[in-house]
């Protein structure tokens, strides 16, 4: 990862974040400086992408659950320390949904 300081000092918050598109985007997020808290249904997952970005001097938070059920994002973000997307009750700088439709 070559790290910039694009996003130093944001936060983002991304779903789907253990595997694929989201996983990358939160890479991405991370190697620009942002600390990022990663969403996801499959812990395992989020826990080998959380690992490969801490690897590389990242800073993640690892949150496990369904973007389709309310309750799971709403207890979510109030997890987070990353206090800096406004309708969110915790704010962020950046909000990337990489989710999958049936």
């Amino acid at each position: 990862m070559n790290a910039t300081t694009e996003f130093s000092g944001r936060s983002a918050f991304v779903t789907g974040a253990g595997t694929g598109i989201g996983a990358a985007t939160a890479a991405e997020l991370a190697a620009r400086g942002a600390k990022v808290a990663m969403m996801g249904r499959r812990a395992g997952k989020l826990e080998e992408a959380a690992a490969a970005i801490r690897a590389a001097g990242g800073e993640v938070l690892i949150l496990i659950g369904d973007v389709a059920k309310a309750k799971d994002v709403a207890d979510a973000v109030g997890k987070t320390p990353y206090q800096n997307v406004s309708y969110l009750p915790g704010t962020y700088d950046a909000l990337a949904a990489a989710v999958r439709s049936k």
